[in-house]
Formats: structure tokens, C-alpha cells, sequence
């Protein structure tokens, strides 16, 4: 536990009795004392002062006291230093003391006059330079003190809060008051009795206008601040008092001493809509995340969890977590929470005084990303809205607020003051200013993040236009002359040179409309021609590393999978295997070292032979032969497994069950179906066996006990990703597969609300396929051997057909073991939908096409009516989609017609460019390719005719064009480069990137890239590296120490600040020590 609770009700034997003290009064300050520093706040006021009398604001007094100390002692070794110790020693002190040599000073130097001119040496040019940013002025002392008598001094309740109608509530003892911010006056909202009382927690709805107060008695209060008039009691939600209360709309989500956490929605009788479950000792921090899509929760028990609203929707069965994350990392009680408002999934805790630690943590992978000693209790914590910054209030040794800057967490400023710990803060509407309460008694207030943005009207330019000096000698020469000139000829020449000017202003004005339109048009498409020569153009040196060789890792990271490893598991819970997710490691657990390969890895066998056959020391794995041996998914044959094309539902082979597939589904005989996904996919004998057909499959499976199903498959040359269908969106945009397959995946399509069934839903396009083989299809048959009884598989059909019809699904055929239903065509169905349905459709808080880290929810994605082009039928068939544009060129931003054809025209020419440099490109040597940073699939497109396909990587951070890729029947998946991609090491033999640094390096290490793109390369494969001239000389150095073999080339139009490496990677083996 954190010594948190000095006194659990109101003390009575205060020095200060209440009944004389006034609440939320100014506190007396103290006799006014000159200041040694400054005699004003403001940095920028002008210090006066008698002539004789020294100014210390205006002396630096260690460099005075080096001046006095320590000349002489210079003076005495000078004799004897050589020129050149002399010369450095007066560089040095040029430097440091900027050639200060007083004592003593009398006032202030006046600032140095600005320089109106760059010298002509400078290098870069001046519309480069950007003015340097005034730093802030930051407060040291309050600007207001109210007194607050009788604060409950607990660290575990909170008592402060401040409203969107800038009206501050604070709880005192047994009453509630607030304090208006706009006029500075106080009422009395609430006093409730001894037996309720303590007042244990207040916080305000969004609305600002009724507020939520918890009893020491576990009651809920809710109030209309405006009339005083007390609106609903909730009773029974706790079995003792509510320290901590959260709002996310019109839910109220309560913590108690009891360890429960309640979301409570205010509007119903039956309030209570869902009880979490996870905390062993009092609750004392609650926030919603901004998106109301995720809540955070702190316990006296050191622990923090994160609970995700789409989980909210089931009801988990015994033995299963309701959390997303649970967090122990902290060594005492987590009371201060704080989401960050610039990044979403971002979110600061603090620990209390037996931890000290403010940690950060990344809410979607679980990653803490980083954790800072403060040195003593943290008891809140509060953002700023408009910088990136964190104020921390502290207790013990110094009671101050802390000022942060994120990421680098320096300390900008320590706001001393309060005598006691300061347990609460409140942070007014605007941003601005913060209320902090303490021990002491006493409410402060603090203008920490800035001043409030005033709208002030349009100050006149100080830059002179090129016409300012005439309009200002005309306008003089007029009023000189207005006594000796006529009226008509005052009216004439007046209109005349105005409108001329306008006229010029005009076309000036227009012309700098057409450069802006074109600037941002070819933000994404670049016209690809020779560069015209550009004289006095300024030259930005090339960035530079240090060389530096990597290690190996040690041998048992040779399957390393950074974001799915198995060894990180048990830090999660198991609800609907979650586990199984994308969870990265935190920046300080990152790997850097060069995976090695096992032990007798060999060059992999070529397509297309590689498909039936691999080599066993590729893959080393000997439980799915043992155990799916007599289903005839593999067989292993000395030094080889061999695909005999076998599966659970593959009896006769995968080609008759394929077979059988195009006779229920005639479209993926003529070019229709294109784009496929196989959820749970074995060994990916159906992906493959489709490849002859014209149909590329995304074959999809988690790392589970079936060991390796997705290195065999990238392995065997056909196209597979690592995941899994549980708490988060797959990693695709909505309406983009033409098909979809389970083939006895084991997923339980009908539990959750249906929310997985959903999940193939947003991704199915209109008029798509979902094919189900296995249970309980064919039931009648099959049951016996399914260790169930006919009533029950015939139950669970009948569910299933229930709830897909629910979605506007249609049962399109069935025959022996497969069934096969059509998402609805078009928008009919949708339209016949009410509020009572179920699944009720999506609300637009959310887009369909994000899926990157976002959650399932329990609702039906309709697609959107703009795009009339969409559904299958109206799709262009295979291969002619490939080169026209799709309607959802338009949704990119700056995307048109014209600029998909060019960019596809650009790719020929590139692709060609890049066979006359890497031979190998066409050949059987390349198989399994990634464009790491597409746009349209452009690369992929103009690889068509090679015997290679293509996973082609939308950045999660850029614009969103993944469904113009599927839409053109390719295949690809959002990510961001600063992870590992979701794939085994040595799964690709070619990586491709244009620009990749140039767009990423901001947020990703370069390091890290290059070690993840070997991590994932095959030994002898090969990356193309298209980018600045800027990066290729630090990439270049960075992949000397991976062990690659890198050839700096021109590109197709010699064009100098772009280069092109072609690299390769070695082929090598752990050291003997390490095997």
C-alpha cells in the first residue's frame, strides 16, 4: 500500500477552525520583500536602479567570482603555457564567458540589435531559416491562493475538478463548492451529513453543468450545478466509498474501496451497464481515453489496466480477463493517470511513494516505452494541450509541481510553494492555467502552460510590399495638393492606379493559388523528368553515421518474432486470446543483434517446385508433421517436407476441393474473384493450389501450437502473415477481399456478439464471398466424428445462418462439406435496419478503414453509397482492374485518375531501370517480394509478368491508399516501420522502399529498420533502396555492419538528390560457440 491516507474523515482539532476561515477566500500574502531577482514577473520588464548601487538581476555572479578567483592563478601559469595552451584557453573562455569580463554591473546590457541581413557566405538560404521559437515564460510563484479548509488529506480520493463552463468544484470535508473562474465568486453546491460524509470524489459531466460527487457511504450524487437541485442518487453500485469517477458522455464509470469498477449510463433506470473486474484493493485512479474507446484504471493493489469499451459488449465466461492490459510494473499505488491529447494510444501514470516512477506506456501494443525516477510520491499528472509537455504534482521532500518536456523528459520548471503534498490538480478549459490542492489547505493556482489565445484583429504588416513607398508618397502628394486640384480630377486619378494595382495583386494572387495547387499535387505524384540546372541552389551535406558492426543474437532467437513472441505471453491476459496479438517490446528491450539462421540453413528450393516441397532445416519443426500427419498437410522425407496438398477438409486433395468451390462459386473461373483470405490456414495449401487460378491469397494464422503454419507457407513461395482475429482489427481496409475461407479454423464465429463474423464482414467487399468448410456444415454427416451430438452441431448452423442473415448476408449455396454465403450487393438490406436491430450499424465516430491498433466493435459496417463501383459485380474483371483507376483513388488525399495512370507509367519505367541493375529481378532467385512503403502498388503492378508476388506495405501514419491496392487485385497490410512486421525471420527475398526516411525519420530509427528488413530477408536476398541523396550514405555505412553487400546506382534520369543501393545480404552462420 501507499501511505496515502493521513485521515479518512475531517479532522476536527485543525489550528484553523473552519467556523472561522472562509472556503475559497484569498490567502493574505505575505509583507511585500524586494526581490533579489527580478522585481517583476515578466522577464521582459525594465529593471531601474540607483547608479552606484551594484544591480545583481544584471551580473552573472558565478562568472564574477570566477574573475576574481581564478585570474590570478592564470596570470601565474600563463609564463609558462605554450602558444597553443594559450590559444585554446582563450577560445575557451571566448566561448563560455562570451568575453564577459565585469564584476560589478550597474544595469542591464541593452538586447543586441537584430540583423536585417545574412552574410553572403551563409550557406543555406534565408527562406529556410526558420525564426527561433521565444521560449515561454514559466510562473515560479502562484498567481492566486485560495484558502481550503478542511481538505481530506487521503491520496486516494480525488477532490478537485474543474468543468468545460470554467466553474472549479472542490470537495471540504462534507461539503462541495464551487468557484467560478470568470468572476471569481463562491457558493456552496452541497453539504451532506456525517453518516454520507466525507465527500471522497467530484468530477464534472461534459457538459459542464451537472456533476457527478461520491460518498464515503459508496453513494453517487449527480447535481445541476445551475439550479443547486439534486437529480438521481445511485445506491448500491459499491460496497464502501467511490474515491475515483470518470465520464465518457453519458456513462459515469465509478471506483470504490471494493476494488470494482461500474459504468454506470446516468440516462436508465437500470444504471449499471457493465462491472470490471481486475483490481484486489481500492480504485483511486480513473480517465477515459480522449476517443472514449479505452479507460485506464489505477489501484492501491500496484496495479493499472487498461479496459477496452468493444470488450464491454460480452460477457466473459469464468477464468477469462475482461482487461486488454494489466500492468505491474509499478511498486506502489497508481492513483495518477493522464491520457496524452497529441497522441492517441499514449499514457502517463505515476507511481505513489514507494515507487516514485512516472511511466509511459503504448496502450495498443502494451509496450512501457519509458519510465523516470521523480524522486518522490506522484500524486497527479496533467498535459499540456497545446506543447508536448507533462506537469507531475509531487508529495514528500518538496511538495512542487514538476514541469516535463516529452519526450526527452528534462525538467523544465519546479513550481514550489505548497507545504504539504499536493494531491490533486485541475486544469482550466483552455489549457492555460492549473489548480493544484494540497495538505497544506490550501488551492493554488498556476499559469504553467501559457497565456490563452485572444482573437485580435489584423495587425498591419510590418514587411514592406513592393508598392508601399508609392501609395505612401501619392497619398501625401494628394493631401499637399488637394486645395489646388478639381474634384474630377481627384476622382479620375484616384481610381485609376488603384485598380491597376488590384489588377496586379490579382494575378500575383492567382499565380500563387496555381503554384500551392500544384505544390500539393505532386505532394504524391512527382513528375519523373530531368532536372532543370539550378544555379546559387544551397547544398545540405549528406547525413553521415559511424560505422558500427552488429552481433549475432544468440541461437535461440533464430524464429525470433519480436511482436508475437511467445515468451511475452504470459505478461497478458487470455480473454479471447489476445495474447496472441501484436505486442512489441519497449524501445529499451529492443533486439540489437543479427538473427542468425538454424543450424544446415540452405539456399531455399525455387518456385514454382518450392511449392510442393522445402528444405526440413528451413524450418525445423517436427510437431505439425507428428500431428497432422495422417490429415496429409506434410510429410517430411530425408533431408525435405513434402505438401502433398492434403488439409482437415482436404480428403481428396486440395485441388477437388477447389474444384468444388468454383462449382458453387462461378466467379473465380472468370477473373471475378481475385483477392482472397484464409483465416487459420494450415500450411497454405489452398492459397496455393488458388495461385494457378489467377486468385492471390492473404493466407493468415497466428503463432500457436501449430508451430510454423506461416513460415511454411513464406517458405513455400505463397503469400501469409502472421495474425489472428481476437480484441483488434486485421490489419486491412474495410471492402477489399473478394473472398473469404474457413476451412475448420477453429474460430468461434457465433460467440461475442458475432464480433469476429463482423470483423469478415468490414473486410468483405459488397457481393463477396465467406466460405465455411467443416463444423458444423454438413452436421448431418459429420457429427460423430466431431465429439458432439447432432443436436448441438444442428443448434450451432442454425445460429450461424441466424446471425449472418443479421448482417445482410444470404445463403448462396452449400453442398457436401462447404457452405457458402454473399455479403449483401448493395445497400437494401442495410437500409431496412432500425435502432432495435442487431448488430446495430456503425455510427460514423469511427472510420471503416482504419486498422491499425483499433478494436472490434460489436456493430455493422455499411458501406458507403458514394462509391457506386464497389461491390463485386461492378468491379472490372481480372486482369483489366489492374491498370484502371479505382473509385477510391478520389478518398487519397490529392489523389485523382490522372495520377494513378502516371504513377503506374512511372513504376514501368523504374521496374525496367531496375532489371538493367539486379539481373536477378525476373528470375527464379526471386520469389516473395515487398514494396515496404506503397502507394498505389505501382512496383507491384509492374511486376506482373515476373514469377514473384508482392506484399505491399501501406504506412498506418500516411495517406490511406491500401484500398486502391486491393481494389486493382493486389494484396498488401498496414504497418509502421518503428515495429517489427508480423512475419518469421528469412521470409523474403527482395525488400523495396522508395523514400522511406525521407517520410519516416522523424519517428523511426534508421538502426532499427535496417535490423528488422535483415530480420526478415533471406540469406542471398536482396533490397533496392530508392532515397535521398541525404540517407544513402548512412544507410550504406548502417548495412556494411548488418553484413550486406550494397552498390550505390544513379536512377533512371541521373537525377542528383536521389540515388539508388542495391544491396544483398550475405549468407552466414552463428559462430560455433553459439549453436
Amino acid at each position: 500500500m501507499d501511505a496515502g491516507s493521513f485521515s479518512s474523515s475531517v479532522s476536527s482539532g485543525k489550528g484553523r477552525s473552519a467556523s472561522r476561515r472562509h472556503p475559497l477566500q484569498d490567502v493574505p500574502s505575505r509583507p511585500f520583500m524586494p526581490s533579489m531577482h527580478t522585481s517583476s514577473r515578466n522577464p521582459s520588464s525594465r529593471q531601474t536602479g540607483d547608479r552606484f548601487i551594484p544591480d545583481r538581476s544584471a551580473m552573472d555572479m558565478d562568472v564574477a567570482y570566477y574573475l576574481l578567483t581564478e585570474t590570478r592563478k592564470e596570470k601565474e601559469t600563463a609564463a609558462a603555457a605554450s602558444p597553443s595552451k594559450e590559444a585554446y584557453r582563450k577560445l575557451l573562455a571566448e566561448n563560455l564567458l562570451k568575453n564577459r569580463t565585469r564584476i560589478l554591473a550597474f544595469r542591464n546590457k541593452p538586447p543586441a540589435p537584430a540583423q536585417p541581413f545574412f552574410h553572403e557566405d551563409d550557406v543555406v538560404s534565408s527562406h529556410h531559416v526558420k525564426p527561433a521559437k521565444q521560449r515561454r515564460y514559466i510562473p515560479q510563484s502562484a498567481e492566486r491562493t485560495l484558502d481550503a479548509p478542511d481538505i481530506v488529506d487521503d491520496y486516494y480520493l480525488n477532490l478537485l475538478d474543474w468543468g468545460s463552463s470554467n466553474v472549479l468544484s472542490i470537495a471540504l470535508g462534507n461539503t462541495v463548492y464551487l468557484w467560478d473562474a470568470a468572476d471569481g465568486s463562491t457558493s456552496e453546491l452541497v453539504t451532506v451529513d456525517d453518516d454520507a460524509g466525507p465527500v471522497t470524489s467530484v468530477s464534472w459531466a461534459p457538459d459542464g453543468r451537472h456533476i457527478a460527487v461520491g460518498l464515503n457511504s459508496s453513494d453517487i450524487q449527480l447535481w445541476d450545478s445551475t439550479s443547486n437541485r439534486l437529480m438521481r442518487t445511485l445506491r448500491g453500485v459499491h460496497g464502501s466509498r467511490v474515491g475515483s469517477l470518470a465520464w465518457n458522455n453519458n456513462i459515469l464509470t465509478t471506483g470504490g474501496m471494493d476494488g470494482m469498477i461500474v459504468n454506470n449510463d446516468v440516462r436508465v433506470r437500470s444504471h449499471v451497464v457493465q462491472t470490471y473486474r481486475g483490481h484486489q484493493q481500492e480504485v483511486c485512479g480513473l480517465k477515459w481515453s480522449g476517443s472514449g474507446q479505452q479507460l485506464a484504471s489505477g489501484g492501491n493493489d500496484n496495479l493499472l489496466h487498461i479496459w477496452d469499451i468493444s470488450m464491454a459488449s460480452s460477457n466473459p465466461s469464468p477464468g477469462q480477463n475482461q482487461w486488454l492490459h494489466r500492468f505491474d510494473d509499478h511498486m506502489a499505488a497508481v492513483k495518477a493517470l493522464a491520457w496524452c491529447p497529441f497522441q492517441s494510444n499514449l499514457l502517463a501514470s505515476g507511481g505513489g511513494g514507494g515507487d516514485r516512477c512516472i511511466k509511459f506506456w503504448n496502450t495498443h501494443t502494451g509496450a512501457c516505452l519509458n519510465s523516470v525516477d521523480t524522486g518522490s510520491q506522484v500524486c497527479a499528472l496533467l498535459w499540456n494541450k497545446k506543447e508536448r509537455e507533462l506537469l507531475s504534482s509531487h508529495g514528500f521532500t518538496q511538495n512542487q509541481l514538476t514541469l516535463w518536456k516529452y519526450p526527452s523528459m528534462v525538467k523544465m520548471a519546479e513550481l514550489t510553494g505548497h507545504t504539504s503534498r499536493v494531491l490533486f490538480m485541475a486544469q482550466s478549459p483552455d489549457g492555460c492555467t492549473v489548480a493544484s490542492a494540497a495538505g497544506d489547505e490550501t488551492l493554488r493556482f498556476w499559469n504553467v502552460f501559457g497565456t490563452p489565445e485572444e482573437s485580435k484583429p489584423a495587425a498591419k504588416s510590418a514587411t514592406r510590399t513592393p508598392f508601399s513607398s508609392y501609395n505612401h508618397i501619392r497619398k501625401e502628394k494628394r493631401m499637399k495638393n488637394k486645395d489646388t486640384k478639381s474634384s474630377a480630377y481627384h476622382d479620375t486619378s484616384s481610381r485609376i492606379i488603384p485598380m491597376t494595382l488590384m489588377l496586379i495583386v490579382l494575378c500575383g494572387f492567382s499565380f500563387y493559388l496555381g503554384g500551392i495547387y500544384f505544390s500539393e499535387k505532386n505532394r504524391f505524384f512527382k513528375q519523373d523528368v530531368a532536372p532543370a540546372i539550378l544555379h546559387e541552389q544551397s547544398v545540405v551535406a549528406p547525413l553521415r553515421i559511424d560505422s558500427v558492426e552488429f552481433p549475432e543474437c544468440s541461437s535461440d532467437l533464430q524464429d525470433y518474432t519480436p511482436c508475437t513472441d511467445p515468451k511475452r505471453w504470459k505478461k497478458y491476459g487470455n480473454y479471447r486470446l489476445s495474447f496472441m496479438e501484436r505486442r512489441c517490446p519497449p524501445m529499451v528491450e529492443r533486439k540489437e543483434c543479427l538473427v542468425p539462421p538454424p543450424a544446415g540453413y540452405k539456399v531455399p528450393i525455387r518456385w514454382p517446385k518450392s511449392r510442393d516441397q522445402c528444405w526440413y532445416r528451413n524450418v525445423p519443426y517436427d510437431w505439425i508433421n507428428n500431428q497432422k500427419s495422417n490429415q496429409h498437410w506434410l510429410r517430411k522425407e530425408g533431408e525435405k517436407f513434402i505438401f502433398p496438398g492434403g488439409g482437415t477438409m482436404f480428403p481428396n486433395g486440395v485441388g477437388a476441393y477447389v474444384d468444388l468451390m468454383q462449382d458453387l462459386i462461378p466467379g473465380m473461373k472468370n477473373g471475378t474473384i481475385r483477392t482472397a483470405i484464409d483465416t487459420g490456414c494450415g500450411v497454405a495449401s489452398w492459397g496455393g493450389d488458388l495461385l494457378d487460378r489467377g486468385i492471390l491469397t492473404v493466407s493468415l494464422a497466428p503463432r500457436d501450437n501449430h508451430e510454423a503454419q506461416v513460415q511454411f507457407a513464406l517458405e513455400r513461395g505463397i503469400p501469409a502473415i502472421l495474425g489472428i482475429i481476437s480484441t483488434q482489427r486485421l490489419p486491412f481496409p474495410s471492402n477489399s477481399f473478394d473472398m473469404a475461407h474457413c476451412s475448420r479454423c477453429l474460430i468461434p464465429w457465433t460467440e461475442f456478439d458475432g464480433i469476429y463474423l463482423l470483423e469478415i464482414h468490414r473486410i468483405l467487399r459488397p457481393g463477396g464471398f465467406w466460405v465455411l468448410s467443416g463444423p458444423p456444415v454438413n452436421y448431418e454427416n459429420r457429427w460423430r466424428g466431431w465429439n458432439t451430438t447432432v443436436e448441438e452441431q444442428k443448434a450451432n448452423f442454425d445460429k450461424i445462418k441466424k446471425l449472418l442473415t443479421s448482417m445482410c448476408f444470404k445463403l448462396y449455396q452449400i453442398k457436401d462439406d462447404i457452405a457458402v454465403w454473399q455479403k449483401s450487393v448493395d445497400n437494401s438490406c442495410y437500409d431496412q435496419l432500425n435502432s432495435s436491430s442487431f448488430p446495430p450499424k456503425c455510427d460514423d465516430s469511427m472510420d471503416p478503414d482504419s486498422a491499425w491498433y483499433i478494436p472490434l466493435r460489436t456493430c455493422l459496417n455499411v458501406p458507403s453509397q458514394k462509391l457506386k463501383k464497389l461491390a463485386l459485380k461492378s468491379a472490372p474483371r481480372w486482369p483489366k482492374r489492374l491498370h484502371m483507376a479505382p473509385e477510391r483513388v478520389a478518398m487519397v488525399p490529392g489523389g485523382n485518375s490522372g495520377g494513378f495512370k502516371h504513377d503506374d507509367s512511372k513504376w514501368k519505367v523504374r521496374v525496367k531501370h531496375y532489371k538493367t541493375l539486379l539481373p536477378a529481378l525476373g528470375s527464379d532467385k526471386i520469389r516473395n517480394v515487398m514494396d515496404m512503403n506503397t502507394l498505389y502498388g505501382g512496383f507491384a503492378a509492374a511486376l506482373i509478368s515476373y514469377p514473384v508476388w508482392v506484399m505491399n506495405v501501406v504506412s498506418s501514419y500516411g495517406p490511406n491508399s491500401l484500398g486502391v491496392v486491393y481494389d486493382r487485385g493486389l494484396i498488401g497490410t498496414y504497418h509502421d516501420w518503428c515495429e517489427a512486421f508480423s512475419t518469421y525471420p528469412r521470409t523474403y527475398d527482395l525488400l523495396h522502399f522508395d523514400g522511406l526516411f525521407t517520410a519516416e525519420s522523424h519517428r523511426c530509427e534508421m538502426k532499427y529498420v535496417l535490423l528488422e528488413m535483415d530480420r526478415i530477408l533471406r540469406p542471398n536476398g536482396y533490397v533496392i533502396i530508392r532515397e535521398s541523396n541525404y540517407f544513402v550514405y548512412a544507410i550504406a555505412s548502417i548495412a556494411n555492419g548488418i553484413r550486406w553487400d550494397c552498390q550505390k546506382h544513379d536512377t533512371e534520369y541521373n537525377v542528383e538528390k536521389e540515388k539508388l543501393l542495391i544491396c544483398q545480404k550475405k549468407l552466414w552462420y552463428a559462430k560455433q560457440g553459439q549453436q
